[in-house]
């Protein structure tokens, strides 16, 4: 069974465990982003990280924000 949440991305085990995430998804080649200024949705299968998602704020519209979703 699959189960998602709201994560606080100020935690630092949070952000250890979406940090590893992103590495596995895109083996150091792309840039992580700033999981403290955003809003992250890990998925676990029983107790395995297995994917996020997330809502990144624009750096060029006010008031918007882009989908950033990964899996493993």
């Amino acid at each position: 069974m699959y189960r998602i949440r709201e994560v606080d991305g100020q935690d630092d085990d949070v952000v250890d465990t979406l940090t590893e995430l992103h590495r596995l998804t895109f083996f150091n080649t792309a840039f992580g982003p700033a999981f403290d200024y955003s809003h992250w949705w890990p998925a676990l299968h029983g107790t395995e990280p297995v994917a996020f998602a997330g809502v990144i704020a624009s750096t060029h519209a006010c008031n918007a924000g882009y989908f950033a979703g990964h899996g493993c």
